[in-house]
């Protein structure tokens, strides 16, 4: 598996980084996505998507914005 050559820590360092940048909009779309691959994998989610859908969680309530993360929850695969 591709996971296993990327260091953890450097990836999820990168993602903050990078997720930080985003708009509120790319954000929720971002979002949607991870909550969109946690649920549908036919074997549970991929580690990787689930810790990324947790960070955006994060990333929005540290801008006091927990309703861009509420958004795409509730909408599903509406973005798609």
């Amino acid at each position: 598996m591709v996971g296993s050559f990327i260091d953890r820590s450097v990836a999820e360092a990168i993602f903050r980084d990078y997720i930080a940048e985003m708009s509120d909009e790319r954000l929720e779309k971002a979002a949607a996505d991870r909550i969109w691959l946690c649920e549908t994998m036919l074997h549970g989610p991929w580690d990787e998507d689930v810790w990324k859908r947790d960070f955006i969680r994060v990333e929005c309530e540290r801008r006091g914005k927990p309703e861009i993360f509420q958004r795409a929850e509730d909408h599903g695969t509406a973005y798609r």
